[in-house]
């Protein structure tokens, strides 16, 4: 089993070793898995990315002259500002400054772009992108797509089936009741995936995940695409768990 080293350690990654008399059964099975999800991933983040993409296709129309547009996404200014949607899906960008931004009722799209932003999705399936700053996103109630991108960002899913990519820089993402999906990105991120059946993604050479409160036999962890589990390195250091590859920390699973 290569360089695992966890003696009979229970929970995060340990229910693998359960299965070691059918090694190849289970690296078939965990590919699967995180093949899935990482098709769910990449989709996500193009998706995701088009939150961006429609901001600066409007700024481009309004530097052309272009026409008045009742869908046109509500922009903010240089300054601090204090933008509100309404109870049908809105698009809005809160552009430089630090800026508050409330989605309301309705499935919205919220960018902070510039500054240290807060977004709040509200009720609905909310896409929220931090943009540039150490910003705070908050989907509330709803399945939410949440992305840090640049900057120590703060990221809580709320209730529902939550998306949570950090991005670069040391992120702590918090995904609230619902099962959830967990993906970090540069820098260390701490995780919290709160009640239901959530995945945590790693990812090599981009930092590493810290697992607050992984739940033996419910929640999973998706592997880097072509790392094999008989090529990882775990080790158990007091009540916390080490998942390495290669010299290259992944994980830490704390107190199991």
């Amino acid at each position: 089993m290569g360089n695992i080293r966890i003696g009979t350690t229970r929970g995060f990654l340990d229910d693998v070793v359960d299965v070691v008399d059918d090694v190849g059964d289970f690296i078939d099975d965990a590919s699967d898995a995180a093949d899935d999800i990482n098709d769910t991933i990449n989709e996500i983040d193009d998706d995701i990315k088009d939150i961006a993409d429609e901001f600066d296709d409007d700024d481009d129309n309004d530097d052309n002259g272009g026409s008045d547009n009742n869908k046109k996404p509500k922009q903010g200014d240089n300054r601090n500002n204090n933008l509100k949607g309404t109870n049908r899906d809105d698009s809005i960008s809160g552009k430089l400054g630090n800026d508050r931004i409330e989605g309301r009722k309705g499935d919205d799209r919220l960018f902070g772009d510039q500054g240290n932003d807060r977004l709040f999705g509200d009720p609905g399936n909310d896409d929220l992108l931090g943009g540039a700053g150490n910003d705070s996103l908050v989907g509330g109630k709803g399945n939410d797509e949440l992305l840090g991108e640049n900057g120590n960002d703060t990221l809580d899913g709320g209730a529902g089936t939550d998306f949570l990519r950090g991005g670069n820089g040391d992120d702590v993402m918090i995904g609230g009741a619902g099962d959830d999906v967990f993906a970090g990105g540069k820098g260390i991120d701490i995780c919290n995936g709160g009640p239901g059946r959530d995945a945590f993604t790693l990812a090599k050479g981009q930092g590493y995940l810290i697992v607050q409160d992984y739940q033996d036999g419910i929640d999973k962890v998706s592997l880097p695409k072509g790392v094999k589990f008989n090529q990882l390195d775990i080790v158990r250091q007091g009540t916390d768990i080490l998942v390495s590859f290669k010299g290259d920390l992944l994980a830490i699973g704390q107190n199991l």
